[in-house]
């Protein structure tokens, strides 16, 4: 097939993806599937503006969207713009359907912290369209930390003080995003060059160099691990810190989009923490019980950028989002082994009220009905995962289950016949040890299946190396330490 025809054939699918035409996409795709062209299903139409799978995120159908990544679709195409289908998704603001594009394309392992070239992410775009559903996902897929704190600030020097939904979340990758040139092969070019004449003359940047090895490496745009050129290390290009401030409604929802953002800065911020405090002034102040206090700050060239006081239920909750704001591995931005970065991205909880919802929420937005196969998995995946969201999120995820169960009738009738939850091997009933080790008590559970099946220290391997779960074998996004009382 000619490049003609090649571009000839984009433009029809890029058409019929328009105009929402199922039948005339799938006829397409078998078309293409025998001519064996990814070229049909990646290149971007200048007429659309996007690719098949773009446009397709750009109008939430999510039936269209599946097609296409079942017909290996590129996932991390971009257009000029930098954007993905996860941006395209994101900025629909047509929930539910939106939301279960964002959530099938986070189930694919579509990448949730690269910005665009103005420098937005894909939780950004969410944000600003006001797609609760969308924000939650997104959140729950970036989530380090979060829970209800008070915010204290000062009016006419008197501590008012105020009950927030407090998030901590990675954010985004320095490789992607604004910059000098356009990103993409080009720029890697530019890179490498760049780094040659740096290396030659010895003035290489520490952000660069291996941190097993000690060698410079140049960083490729876009991607989020790469291995090292010199000991061939899988290293990680770590994203930065964000703290998200969330006013709560009146009915105990919370807000789509955040009263305060806070980037974590590399260096100059100060954390201090303080005991149980407060005079007679603030025994007087009946809407707060929160005694641990915690003072965020951050000063550069003796001037204070923000300054932000906060109050914890306890001393745990306040402890581990420290832990977590002063770990030099996760606000830095050198590069970090694979291994050790996995690890420190197992969230443990505090509390069973405030647990972290998976990081990598399955799509529980389904509306259109795929193969007889699928649906069964994905149904029983939407009920496992409202089941999570009633358990441990506010009001506010509880109101978008019940939105989501109404528009997906087919779903949730294929969820009924569909057993609720996978059978545990015989050897995983009662001794309650890891699976894999036989000797340590199983304290991780693997999200999104849930199985609570392993130690720390062995899901820590599984998860830098093949990254499924070892009871059901299903891909495992994260994991999450679980502590019993």
């Amino acid at each position: 097939m000619g490049n003609q025809a090649l571009r000839q054939a984009n433009q029809d699918l890029c058409q019929a993806v328009q105009r929402g035409d199922v039948q005339s996409v799938e006829r397409l795709l078998r078309q293409n599937a025998q001519q064996g062209s990814q070229q049909v299903l990646n290149e971007v139409s200048a007429e659309h503006g996007g690719s098949p799978l773009l446009i397709a995120a750009k109008n939430a159908r999510l039936d269209l969207v599946t097609l296409l990544l079942d017909a290996s679709a590129d996932l991390h195409g971009r257009d000029a713009t930098q954007w993905t289908a996860l941006h395209c998704a994101a900025r629909t603001a047509a929930a539910p359907h939106c939301t279960g594009c964002v959530q099938l394309l986070l189930a694919r392992r579509a990448d949730a912290f690269a910005a665009t070239e103005l420098g937005s992410t894909p939780l950004d775009l969410a944000r600003r369209s006001r797609c609760k559903s969308c924000v939650r996902a997104l959140e729950a897929h970036a989530v380090l930390w979060q829970g209800w704190v008070d915010h204290e600030q000062k009016l006419l020097m008197i501590p008012t003080v105020k009950s927030k939904w407090l998030v901590l979340v990675r954010d985004r990758r320095h490789n992607t995003g604004p910059s000098l040139f356009a990103r993409g092969d080009f720029h890697n070019f530019i890179k490498k060059a760049q780094h040659m004449v740096r290396e030659h003359l010895s003035t290489t940047s520490m952000n660069h160099r291996c941190p097993c090895c000690g060698k410079s490496n140049p960083i490729p745009d876009f991607v989020e691990t790469f291995r090292c050129e010199h000991c061939k290390t899988l290293l990680v290009i770590p994203t930065s810190l964000q703290l998200a401030l969330y006013e709560a409604e009146a009915n105990g929802d919370v807000e789509p989009e955040p009263s305060m953002v806070l980037p974590i800065p590399t260096d100059g911020m100060q954390l201090t923490m303080d005991g149980e405090k407060g005079g007679w002034l603030r025994k007087l102040l009946a809407n707060s019980d929160r005694q641990y206090a915690m003072t965020i700050s951050h000063t550069q060239d003796h001037v204070t950028l923000f300054h932000l006081s906060l109050r914890f239920s306890s001393s745990n909750d306040r402890e581990e989002l420290g832990k977590l704001l002063q770990s030099p591995l996760l606000r830095g931005r050198g590069l970090a082994p694979a291994e050790e970065y996995s690890s420190l991205l197992t969230s443990p909880a505090a509390d069973a009220e405030e647990l972290p919802i998976p990081s990598a929420p399955p799509a529980d937005f389904e509306r259109f009905e795929p193969s007889a196969p699928s649906v069964a998995q994905q149904a029983q995946q939407a009920q496992q995962a409202q089941q999570a969201q009633q358990a441990h999120w506010p009001a506010a995820a509880q109101a978008i289950s019940s939105t989501v169960a109404a528009a997906a009738p087919a779903a949730l009738a294929a969820a009924a016949a569909a057993p609720t939850a996978p059978t545990a091997p015989a050897g995983d009933t009662d001794d309650g040890l890891c699976v894999v080790c036989l000797e340590h008590p199983a304290d991780t559970a693997v999200v999104p299946c849930g199985h609570l099946c392993g130690c720390h220290r062995c899901m820590t391997g599984i998860m830098a190396a093949e990254r499924l779960c070892p009871v059901c074998r299903g891909e495992a996004s994260s994991t999450m330490r679980i502590y019993r009382s």
